[in-house]
């Protein structure tokens, strides 16, 4: 997949709105731009490298353009809604004097805005945000330097926003984005926790010459094995311990799940989400997740695309209770 994805074949898909509970119609349908941020190579003759190893070059695209440019009024509200459908880089981006307002993460709709400065997203997570243009002129969107442990990322410009034009009267920006989620998310913590597991993201040391080495508790993806089995309606709490050099992007198809604590320190809980950040060198998440009506089986893996395909990946098995 890593060979696929770094050589171009990937894309993003939006399936409704985070703003669809917002009573508000100004705000329900304000202008979108949906932003797919890409890192690729292109080798001399314009054909797409897959090679991972070769010196990088690469060159960071925002929906397969090169540092296009983003159109906004002074006062204007929009939506963004933006993708890391790279393979293993990592974007914390930055719009200076402006506030990225966090209304869905991964696909769910945040239960209250969120105002952050900065938004780091890690491979395969998606955020969506409202923005709204401070005065006319030309605000550089970038992706500020994060060390991932293995390779640096970051510290060039993305895309440009001109703001121009005649100006508009900011929105009144809504507090609540989701009712549904906020019950979703407090029933969800007020259940009883059926099992505690816990995950270990490894890296063997020295590095193999067969390049399989990335392990979740010392084992490297078969297809032919169930590595969690877990009973429909119910809910659980995973600990995932990183031991290894290197952050790792989690990632579980299906169902979502809410983060409770960060190196064991609590921090505030405002949505589900399906891709997190094990922080490296004995880093730890702590998640709770609930699996409601799907059977059958799905993944769980890194999201930097090299890992997972050299064996940092496993199987859960969704099961119906006993009758």
């Amino acid at each position: 997949m890593n060979e696929q994805v770094y050589g171009g074949m990937t894309g993003l898909i939006t399936i409704g709105s985070p703003l669809d509970e917002v009573p508000d119609p100004a705000i329900r349908n304000v202008r979108q731009h949906v932003l797919a941020l890409q890192a690729i190579q292109v080798l001399p003759g314009g054909k797409a490298n897959v090679n991972q190893f070769t010196p990088r070059g690469e060159m960071n695209l925002v929906n397969g353009r090169l540092k296009p440019t983003l159109t906004i009024h002074p006062g204007e509200t929009q939506l963004w809604r933006v993708g890391n459908i790279s393979v293993e880089n990592w974007y914390k981006l930055e719009l200076p004097g402006w506030t990225f307002h966090v209304v869905g993460e991964d696909g769910n709709p945040k239960p209250v805005l969120q105002d952050e400065k900065y938004l780091l997203i890690p491979p395969g997570k998606r955020l969506e945000f409202l923005v709204q243009c401070p005065k006319a002129g030309t605000y550089p969107l970038r992706s500020l330097a994060f060390n991932q442990g293995f390779d640096n990322f970051g510290g060039f410009k993305l895309a440009n926003v001109a703001c121009s034009g005649k100006a508009q009267t900011p929105l009144a920006l809504p507090h609540v984005i989701s009712p549904e989620q906020a019950r979703e998310q407090r029933d969800t913590l007020a259940e009883d926790l059926v099992r505690h597991r816990t995950l270990v993201f490894s890296i063997d040391n020295p590095f193999p010459k067969n390049l399989y080495g990335f392990r979740i508790n010392g084992k490297l993806f078969n297809e032919h094995r169930v590595d969690q089995s877990v009973l429909i309606n119910t809910t659980e709490e995973w600990l995932l311990k990183n031991t290894s050099h290197e952050d790792h992007p989690f990632h579980i198809h299906t169902n979502d799940f809410l983060v409770e604590k960060v190196n064991g320190k609590a921090v505030p809980i405002n949505g589900f989400e399906d891709v997190v950040r094990i922080p490296r060198r004995g880093g730890s998440v702590l998640i709770r997740m609930r699996y409601r009506t799907f059977p059958g089986n799905a993944v769980f893996h890194c999201h930097i695309l090299f890992h997972e395909d050299h064996g940092m990946m496993g199987i859960v098995q969704f099961r119906p209770p006993k009758s």
